[in-house]
């Protein structure tokens, strides 16, 4: 093989690693955000729910303030 093919195919082969690492750092990291939003939202959905239980165990005392 002549030096210059060489060189531009190995060149190529290097680029795309560099492409396919920076892909899979940016889904890592996407994956991570995801991860954290679902149980930011399970935290926020439990104290809902245990506001709204607790407003309504209110309700069913009489706590109406009437």
């Amino acid at each position: 093989m002549e030096p210059d093919l060489l060189l531009q195919v190995g060149l190529s082969v290097l680029a795309a690693g560099a492409v396919y690492g920076g892909i899979r750092q940016d889904l890592k990291y996407l994956h991570e955000k995801t991860d954290a939003a679902r149980k930011s939202a399970r935290r926020a959905h439990r104290r809902l729910d245990a506001l709204i239980t607790k407003g309504r165990a209110g309700e069913r005392a009489g706590d109406l303030g009437e």
